[in-house]
């Protein structure tokens, strides 16, 4: 058994502009449900390119969920799905919007392993 068994229901969370879920979608077989905080217009706004990138990983059967808070996955749109059988949290960092007034990066870095220690799992 590998890192990513043939047919794994897979989910990643934190990818940004969702090049690691472009890579997982056209390089494995199997169920691949990715994710963003931000809304589908916010996405497209923020990273050049991702436009053809939503419409290749729906070419290959991805289902894009926008708007998920990683730190909330048992209460936002994922809420009554099926189990998955890898979580990929690719760059686990809290929005930049979340953490404007903070005058130094120890407290982003405090910030961010905080929200860490506080997900499930």
């Amino acid at each position: 058994m590998g890192l990513l068994p043939a047919g794994a229901r897979t989910l990643a969370v934190g990818d940004g502009d969702l090049a690691f879920s472009e890579a997982l979608a056209t390089s494995r077989e199997g169920e691949l449900v990715a994710t963003c905080l931000e809304t589908e217009a916010e996405l497209v706004a923020q990273y050049a390119n991702v436009q053809q990138r939503l419409s290749l990983l729906r070419s290959h059967g991805v289902k894009v969920v926008c708007g998920v808070d990683a730190t909330q996955l048992c209460d936002g749109p994922l809420q009554g799905t099926k189990p998955f059988q890898r979580i990929f949290f690719n760059f686990p960092l809290l929005p930049m919007k979340v953490h404007k007034a903070r005058a130094s990066s120890i407290d982003v870095q405090i910030a961010n392993r905080a929200m860490l220690a506080e997900l499930p799992g």
